[in-house]
């Protein structure tokens, strides 16, 4: 999270290396069958993720970051994580909105783009964002703190 918000980004190496270990540590675990379901769980994020990335609404450092603790976790769990650091974000998201007075604006630019994707031939027009800019970035590293943290008191 740090890396996240002091650079920008976060770095395939210590990406790496947190999947490197938690592989291991399934290896050693369950053998082979470890090796294969840390893999299941690494890819599971990656591919449901990717439509996100492609929307622009997840940076690829935060689906590869869900990939890299996914081997950490069973399936149950991962999921859960997941879906808080989604309701995390949202309401994040939400937050920042309603600070910065755009909720109004944000909703209507939302409709006319679902609007415009619902059709047969989607107008492949593009969105401009008057509000684009770092101040208005929500580093999704925070929600999946916030998701882990939440999961952990579930218990």
């Amino acid at each position: 999270m740090m890396l996240d918000l002091r650079d920008n980004r976060i770095s395939n190496y210590y990406l790496l290396v947190v999947w490197g270990i938690g592989m291991g540590l399934k290896v050693v675990q369950k053998g082979i069958q470890g090796l294969l379901v840390g893999i299941i769980l690494t890819i599971l994020p990656l591919v449901l993720m990717c439509f996100l990335h492609q929307m622009k609404v997840l940076g690829g450092g935060d689906i590869k970051l869900f990939g890299a603790i996914a081997v950490y976790l069973n399936m149950e769990a991962l999921v859960q994580w997941i879906a808080f650091s989604f309701l995390a974000g949202g309401v994040m998201a939400l937050w920042i909105l309603i600070k910065k007075g755009i909720f109004c604006e944000r909703i209507l630019y939302l409709c006319q783009y679902m609007k415009d994707q619902s059709q047969l031939f989607p107008n492949h027009r593009i969105y401009q964002n008057a509000h684009i800019g770092q101040e208005n970035v929500i580093h999704f590293t925070i929600p999946m703190v916030v998701g882990y943290c939440i999961l952990l008191m579930k218990g």
